[in-house]
C-alpha cells in the first residue's frame, strides 16, 4: 500500500459530521480531487466532492466502489464504524488505520491504554448488572457516572447518580450491556490539546483550548489559556505519549478535567478531528484539516504559530434576530455555516470565530449579545 499522496489523486472522506466539508474544501485547495460518502443523500459534502456516494456504514456494495474509486480514504468523525473501515482497508489506503478508534471508542480499553502509560483517570470499575452498580458507587462514593463501554451508544444512555436513592432510574439500562460507573466531578475545568502525528512519527500540537459545556453541550471553546507550567505540560505530554503508542496518523484531541484543587485528569482522546478544531482555522498560521491531510498524504507537518486570542460559538439557530444583528455589525466574528452536513450535528447549524487582542474583551463582547444565555435556555 502506498504511503504518500501527490496532487491530482483522490481522498476519500467518509463519514456525516462538520468536517467533511472543511476536509473537502482544503483538500481541493491542496490539489486532490475528492470522493465523499456519506449516509445523507443531501449531506453538503455530497455537493464538494467531484465523486459522490450514499448508503449506509454496511453498504458493502457501495463501500467498495468507493474505495476502488480513491486513492486513500480518511474517516473524519468517531461515528463510521470500525467495521466499516477494516473492509476499505481492503480495497484502499487508510492512513489513520483502526486501532486507535477501537481503542477510544471503547472505554475499558481507553482506560486501560491511558493507565499502562502512568495516564492519571477518574476512578472507575465496570458493571453488568445493578448489584455491581451498587457496590461501585459505594467504593467509589457519590455522586458517580454510568457510561456505556462502547461510546458509539452513548446517546441518552449515559446517566448521573447522585445517591442510593437514585439507583433505580438506572435499572433500565443496566440489561442492556456492559457499563463503566466512575467518579463525577463538580466545579471542574475542561482542556483539548488537539495534535497531528505525521508518516515520520514526528507530533506538532495546536495552542491549548478551554471547553465551556452547559448540559452537555459546548457553548464556548476559547485559546489562549492561563495555566500553570507543570499543568501545561503534563497535557502536552500526555497528547505526546498517546500519539507515540498508538499506530495512528492524522489529527488528534486529548480531552482533559481540572479540579480546583489542581488535579489533572485525562478525560478521553479523540482518534481524529473534533468540533472544537474548527478553532484554529482563525487562530493559527494553518488549519487541522490542512495539518491532517498533510499527515495522511505523507507530507511533512508544518509547525504551528498562533496568531491571536480567539473564542469559538456553536449556534443552533440561522434566523433568530439576535445571531442576524452580529452578522451585519461584528467585523471580528467569522462565521461558518453546516448545510445538510447530517442528522448527527442534531441541531447544530454552524459557529462563529471571534477574534481579538485579549480573550477577556471577547469574552464580554460575546456576553454583552445575550447569544449564549439564549441558546442554552
Amino acid at each position: 500500500m502506498a504511503t504518500q499522496f501527490y496532487p491530482g489523486q483522490t481522498l476519500g472522506i467518509i463519514g456525516e459530521g462538520i468536517n467533511g466539508p472543511m476536509l473537502a474544501q482544503t483538500a481541493r485547495q491542496m490539489g486532490f480531487r475528492v470522493a465523499a460518502y456519506s449516509p445523507e443523500a443531501q449531506s453538503e459534502i455530497l455537493h464538494l466532492a467531484d465523486l459522490r456516494f450514499t448508503g449506509n456504514f454496511y453498504n458493502w456494495e457501495q463501500l467498495r466502489a468507493f474505495a476502488e474509486s480513491v486513492d486513500f480514504v480518511t474517516y473524519e468523525s468517531q461515528d463510521v464504524p470500525s467495521e466499516t473501515l477494516s473492509f476499505l482497508q481492503q480495497y484502499t489506503n487508510l492512513p489513520q488505520g483502526t486501532e486507535a478508534l477501537d481503542i477510544t471508542m471503547d472505554r475499558l480499553m481507553e482506560r486501560t491504554l491511558l493507565e499502562e502509560n502512568n495516564i492519571n483517570v477518574l476512578p472507575y470499575s465496570s458493571a453488568i448488572d445493578l448489584d455491581d452498580v451498587v457496590t461501585s458507587a459505594v467504593r467509589l462514593g457519590y455522586p458517580v457516572a454510568l457510561k456505556p463501554i462502547q461510546k458509539t451508544f452513548d446517546h441518552g444512555r449515559e446517566r448521573v447518580i447522585e445517591g442510593p436513592a437514585s439507583i433505580g432510574r438506572v435499572a433500565d439500562l443496566i440489561d442492556t450491556g456492559t457499563f463503566i460507573v466512575e467518579s463525577w466531578l463538580h466545579n471542574i475545568r475542561e482542556f483539548s490539546v488537539v495534535a497531528a502525528k505525521g508518516i515520520d512519527g514526528k507530533i506538532q500540537m495546536f495552542p491549548i483550548v478551554e471547553n465551556i459545556f452547559k448540559n452537555k453541550q459546548l457553548i464556548e471553546t476559547m485559546t489562549p489559556v492561563k495555566l500553570a507550567d507543570e499543568v501545561e505540560f503534563e497535557m502536552q505530554r500526555v497528547a505526546e505519549v498517546l500519539g507515540n503508542v498508538l499506530n495512528y496518523r492524522g489529527a488528534y484531541e486529548v480531552d482533559f478535567y481540572l479540579t480546583e484543587s489542581g488535579n489533572l485528569i485525562t478525560k478521553r482522546m479523540v482518534a481524529t478531528l473534533s468540533r472544537p478544531s474548527a478553532i484554529f482555522t482563525q487562530v493559527t498560521n494553518l488549519s487541522v484539516y490542512e495539518q491532517h491531510i498533510r499527515a495522511i498524504a505523507g507530507l511533512p507537518l508544518s509547525l504551528v504559530t498562533a496568531s491571536s486570542p480567539a473564542v469559538l460559538v456553536p449556534f443552533n439557530e440561522i434566523d433568530d434576530d439576535t445571531l442576524r444583528t452580529q452578522w451585519l455589525i461584528k467585523d471580528n466574528w467569522h462565521f461558518t455555516f453546516y448545510h445538510n452536513a447530517g442528522h448527527s450535528l442534531q441541531t447544530a447549524k454552524g459557529h462563529f470565530v471571534a477574534t481579538g487582542t485579549d480573550l477577556r474583551s471577547l469574552l464580554e463582547q460575546i456576553d454583552a449579545t445575550g447569544i449564549i444565555g439564549k441558546k442554552t435556555d
